[in-house]
């Protein structure tokens, strides 16, 4: 039942769901308290938290540090009894592993920078626990693990930093794993460690860039894996520019066509950012891919971001000015939906 009211909270409004999320959660509590750590109906009870604290966000705090400590020892738990050679004893159900990490990525999005207090005493850190986690052999594992990872970093990257080095190797270990999920998760919460790490992951670019760019070649691309790679390959770009400068031609085709096609606004802004940082010094490997880089820039529809809007406006000016004969241009935007031939105009105008 519990499951169920979980499942329809997703489904209901704002107001709606933090009504029930609060009745639901004070019900998990209640069952929460009466239960040992290695009972298996504590499963369902982590497996319906996880919608709830994102749904309750700060508003779950008054439960946030029991949870975070019983997460935590779960889990500390079944890496020792993998460590002791006993893996038998959660090989069987992994379940246990996977909701707790589930859990404590909820408590990162929910609570966001607040689960510092929660996450600070906990020994050994959730980053050595969410490491140790990457390193199984089970799918479902290291899909919870690497989405862990990701909203760590967004949350909380200060627990990361004596381990950078060893969770970076991991999520590359991972770019080509059988299972796709792990693989984006991979891909993605790298992509969550650079933008916390910021400059200083330059010195690993070219590694991570060696890893990444044979993913977005058109011959090797997988379609399923190429959001996040570009959104990667984008915020490497904007730390380390010849870095990725240097590895454009082999993926400049798959970068343009897939910000075709991306809705989230914050990773499409990374990808032009990085696009724009690039234009000018790369232009001769953008002008391959003309009508792609036009459409791409032209499309841009967070009408929100001024600064963002008056830069690529200057961008598509300069491209015109790139393409003397006005036939050509004319012919290569009147192939694209009316709404973006109208955009290009007035970008253009408007500088």
């Amino acid at each position: 039942m519990i499951a169920y009211l979980s499942w329809r909270l997703a489904r209901r409004t704002s107001s709606e769901s933090q009504k029930m999320g609060k009745k639901i959660c004070g019900v998990i509590m209640q069952k929460w308290a009466g239960l040992k750590d290695d009972d298996l109906n504590m499963v369902p009870l982590l497996e319906c938290l996880t919608p709830i604290i994102t749904c309750l966000g700060v508003d779950f705090i008054p439960h946030a540090e029991a949870v975070a400590q019983r997460c935590h020892a779960i889990l500390v738990n079944a890496i020792s009894l993998i460590a002791q050679g006993r893996d038998d004893e959660t090989s069987a159900d992994t379940s246990f592993i996977v909701s707790s990490l589930d859990v404590l990525a909820a408590l990162c999005e929910g609570l966001g920078s607040q689960v510092e207090a929660l996450f600070k005493p906990l020994q050994p850190s959730v980053s050595d626990v969410v490491l140790a986690c990457s390193g199984s052999f089970y799918d479902d594992v290291l899909q919870s693990s690497f989405a862990c990872l990701g909203e760590l970093a967004k949350a909380y990257p200060q627990d990361m930093n004596s381990r950078i080095a060893e969770l970076v190797q991991s999520a590359l270990q991972n770019f080509q794993a059988k299972q796709a999920a792990v693989a984006n998760n991979a891909i993605w919460s790298l992509g969550e460690i650079v933008s916390a790490v910021g400059a200083p992951m330059a010195q690993g670019a070219d590694i991570i860039l060696d890893a990444i760019v044979p993913m977005l070649e058109p011959q090797t691309l997988k379609a399923k894996l190429s959001e996040n790679s570009v959104v990667l390959f984008s915020k490497l770009a904007l730390i380390a520019p010849e870095a990725a400068a240097s590895r454009l031609p082999k993926v400049v085709s798959t970068v343009l066509q897939t910000m075709h096609r991306m809705f989230d606004e914050a990773e499409l802004i990374v990808c032009m950012q990085s696009t724009l940082s690039l234009l000018q010094n790369c232009f001769a490997v953008y002008s391959t891919q003309l009508p792609h880089l036009v459409y791409a820039l032209g499309s841009f529809r967070f009408d929100n971001n001024k600064q963002l809007l008056a830069q690529i406006g200057q961008a598509l000016k300069w491209i015109r000015t790139q393409v003397p004969d006005e036939g050509t241009w004319n012919q290569m935007v009147s192939h694209m939906p009316p709404p973006t031939q109208s955009a290009i105009a007035a970008h253009i105008a408007a500088v």
